[in-house]
């Protein structure tokens, strides 16, 4: 997963700087956040959350890696400094474990809510951009996501020489009042006085749909632009119902009538007795076969369009290994393999390619003379890399010592599908 974000923070200033951040730009992964469960759903921004985070080494993260999680897990404000490192990490850990199946279940709409999110991430980023430069700016943003409440102002002890040049808004009407109250003349300084930014949304429409009405918030969008950095605060759409209801009675009543086409192949992790248990109604006999050889039930609709009287025989897929990482790098003579790899939590084993990359033959002495170069590239059965070279001086029929040099390395990280079975649809 990549990183989305970082925290520059010290260790014996964290819990400081932890509650400053909390105030100001943290504000907005909170509401990125919002946004996804506002237009998917909130397992779909658990998911988001699970995967930025719980797929690395929680023991290993630094303390900015850590405050990273917290943000985004947790929310603002959230550990400091009334928790300890060890309590911090067991309480990340345990939401890890709390949340994993939820989050796999709708992985899918987390992919596709990333560019939602990522909005969030750029705003936060460039929010924290213009509080180094100490242009703090403060989103309050109400429940209902109606009223939104920004402050700008300059924390420093001298002149800013950054400017307010304006607010622009999509879905909202903002005014913006000066500290002295007086009419604005953009471009403004952001002095110690705060920029009061105060923007109401634009209502819901009523809409129709199968019959059923619903009230339609449209995207909304508010930017405050600087000299340095504009920071802008994305909405997403909103309905109220969030489904009409007549349209969601319709697809419930089509769902039983939904079946996979004949020849459908499905992989399960359930053995071929709990495929069938009662605990998993939609796998009938009739209708799901295993995928291993056997003789089909007379009349079968696969038989008819296939004219087979035996389901495909896919246990070879069992034994099957898939290439679930790779690393390709070069390696030095006398590392060990182990340092190559990567995810050490996923189930499988890896399988490793060394070559020629940078070795050269060592003679034995200055002569010229020489008959042949012998060069070495291999990895022993204790995953040591060898990447060395000697050359033969014919004249005193002798080898010059191995001299050490570099390898090409590759190496696959392999597992078998042996716990997944195929079952065919043949009705």
């Amino acid at each position: 997963m990549r990183a989305f974000k970082s925290f520059v923070v010290f260790a014996f200033l964290y819990g400081a700087s932890l509650q400053t951040q909390g105030q100001t730009c943290d504000a907005i992964i909170q509401h990125g956040l919002r946004n996804v469960s506002t237009a998917y759903s909130q397992d779909t921004a658990t998911s988001l959350r699970y995967f930025n985070h719980c797929q690395k080494n929680l023991d290993t993260l630094d303390s900015s890696k850590m405050a990273d999680a917290e943000v985004e897990i947790f929310g603002q404000g959230r550990g400091g400094g009334s928790y300890s490192e060890t309590q911090r990490r067991t309480a990340l850990q345990e939401w890890c474990t709390t949340n994993r199946d939820t989050a796999f279940r709708n992985q899918t709409s987390f992919q596709n809510a990333q560019s939602i999110y990522q909005g969030a991430v750029d705003a936060w980023s460039k929010c924290n951009s213009l509080k180094s430069k100490s242009i703090q700016v403060t989103p309050v943003i109400s429940p209902d996501n109606e009223t939104v409440d920004i402050g700008v102002v300059y924390t420093g002890n001298t002149s800013s020489g950054i400017r307010l040049n304006g607010v622009k808004a999509e879905g909202f009407a903002c005014d913006v009042t000066r500290p002295d109250n007086k009419k604005i003349k953009y471009p403004e300084e952001i002095l110690n006085l705060t920029f009061n930014v105060q923007c109401k949304r634009s209502a819901a429409t009523k809409e129709l749909s199968g019959g059923e009405s619903y009230q339609r918030k449209a995207r909304g969008v508010i930017t405050i632009q600087t000299s340095s950095e504009p920071v802008q605060f994305f909405f997403a759409e909103e309905f109220n119902p969030p489904l009409p209801v007549a349209q969601a009675r319709r697809i419930l009543e089509a769902l039983p009538r939904v079946e996979a086409p004949i020849g459908t192949v499905i992989a399960s992790a359930l053995t071929e007795e709990q495929f069938y248990s009662p605990n998993n109604p939609q796998a009938d006999k009739s209708k799901w076969l295993l995928a291993d050889g056997r003789q089909l039930p007379p009349g079968t609709a696969f038989e008819k369009i296939t004219g087979q009287k035996a389901a495909p025989d896919l246990r070879w897929a069992r034994e099957a290994s898939v290439v679930v990482a790779s690393v390709s790098r070069s390696g030095k003579h006398g590392e060990n393999l182990k340092g190559f790899e990567t995810d050490g939590g996923k189930v499988g084993s890896w399988l490793w390619m060394v070559g020629l990359r940078d070795v050269s033959g060592q003679r034995v002495n200055n002569d010229y003379e020489q008959d042949v170069d012998h060069f070495q590239a291999f990895n022993d059965q204790n995953g040591v890399i060898t990447a060395q070279g000697r050359t033969l001086n014919w004249k005193h029929s002798a080898w010059g010592p191995w001299k050490p040099g570099e390898a090409n390395v590759f190496g696959l990280f392999l597992r078998k599908q042996d716990h997944v079975r195929h079952f065919i649809k043949i009705n």
